[in-house]
């Protein structure tokens, strides 16, 4: 069907080229190729979309994309990372909306109390050094150094000034980025 009309509409174009444009037949060429072939375009797009999108689905290599995602989606090591980051978030959310709150779940300082799980973030203004030793990156001096900028500084406000103040490599400050919390000083409980 679709044959017969590329057919139809091939003759009409060819027409156009070989008439001249005060022959009458030319305005019908126009018109049957324009009007019409517009008209059934609109007509005949849904079932041809229907039809690649079938077959797009069918082809070898998008039914082992799809399969691939689905094995993806349903990892359990994917799904404790992206729970993990959905738990950090959380917390993130918590810190800022209710910092009495993390303040009692000890949001951002391990080994405090670990019944409320923030999803391993770090304050970096609050942890001592051997905490700030184990993260991925750091060692005892550089500890020592984030420890000394933030008394000297009365707290950090970024990994940032992790940089500038504490010389932490950015590439170290980029790989933790989403685990350290930045909370400022005057917001900390009293030491009891």
């Amino acid at each position: 069907m679709l044959g017969c009309a590329a057919v139809a509409y091939l003759i009409t174009v060819a027409g156009m080229f070989a008439l001249s444009d005060s022959d009458p037949r030319y305005g019908w060429c126009i018109t049957t190729s324009f009007v019409v072939g517009g008209t059934h375009a609109a007509l005949v797009a849904p079932s041809v979309a229907r039809t690649v999108r079938n077959d797009h689905r069918s082809h070898p290599l998008i039914a082992l994309a799809e399969a691939t995602r689905n094995d993806i989606a349903t990892d359990p090591v994917l799904t404790a990372i992206m729970e993990r980051r959905e738990r950090r978030r959380l917390a993130r959310e918590i810190v800022e909306r209710d910092p009495a709150l993390a303040d009692d779940l000890f949001i951002g300082q391990p080994g405090h109390d670990d019944r409320f799980d923030d999803g391993g973030l770090i304050d970096v203004n609050r942890v001592d050094m051997t905490v700030l030793a184990t993260l991925p990156g750091f060692d005892p001096d550089m500890a020592s150094r984030v420890v000394a900028a933030r008394e000297r500084l009365d707290g950090l406000r970024s990994t940032a000034d992790l940089v500038v103040y504490a010389d932490v490599p950015t590439e170290v400050t980029d790989q933790l980025a989403d685990r350290l919390l930045f909370r400022p000083l005057d917001d900390m409980p009293p030491r009891t």
